[in-house]
């Protein structure tokens, strides 16, 4: 459907002369991810007003998306796919929230310190089809080193402050995004090894 949509879009803007055929394919692929992130983010808004969790919802969406820009991560290889790992992130992310007690608040602490680490010793994940260009590699693990400190410290705030729930938020979002990471490190190494097997 988002393919469909891109097409369509790209097409249309091809017969009012506003880009050329030969760029059509980059504005098409650009389309696709705009489309894809609106898709995101509609049926997220929508669960959001229907469980009326719209707070904890704009802090996952803040936390996740801004912390996964310059961390890097897991990609799906379609459209759907990223739309229902990041739609399952979030309905468990819900769920859990909903029925948070003390392990899941002790649990959530975890997770929280855990991510940091794997964020500050593994970030940024470089993916395949979008090489890091000169400096972006020291400039993105150092945005997100300093992002997940700032993170840490709103943790420690709202334990304080603010309701749990928002505090397993914060802490599930960036251990979602960890999680992430490792699993781009994985597929990763297993994708180098099936290809070295080729070539053998």
């Amino acid at each position: 459907m988002v393919k469909q949509m891109a097409e369509k879009l790209s097409r249309r803007l091809v017969a009012n002369n506003i880009i050329t055929m030969e760029d059509r394919r980059f504005y098409t692929y650009g389309l696709e991810l705009i489309l894809n992130d609106i898709l995101i983010f509609v049926v997220i808004a929508v669960i959001s007003v229907v469980t009326n969790t719209i707070g904890i919802t704009a802090i996952f969406t803040v936390v996740f998306c801004v912390l996964r820009a310059f961390t890097g991560g897991y990609h799906s290889k379609s459209y759907l796919g990223c739309f229902l790992i990041t739609l399952l992130n979030y309905l468990a992310m819900l769920w859990v929230v909903s029925n948070l007690d003390a392990a899941g608040l002790a649990a959530g602490r975890g997770m929280m310190f855990l991510a940091t680490a794997v964020i500050w010793r593994l970030a940024p994940i470089e993916h395949r089809n979008n090489p890091f260009g000169d400096g972006e590699k020291k400039k993105y693990r150092r945005i997100s080193r300093i992002l997940s400190l700032i993170l840490v410290f709103l943790y420690v705030i709202s334990i304080a402050f603010f309701p749990s729930e928002i505090m397993f938020t914060i802490s599930w979002s960036v251990f979602a995004t960890a999680v992430l990471m490792l699993l781009a490190i994985i597929v990763q190494k297993k994708e180098g090894t099936a290809n070295e097997e080729k070539a053998s």
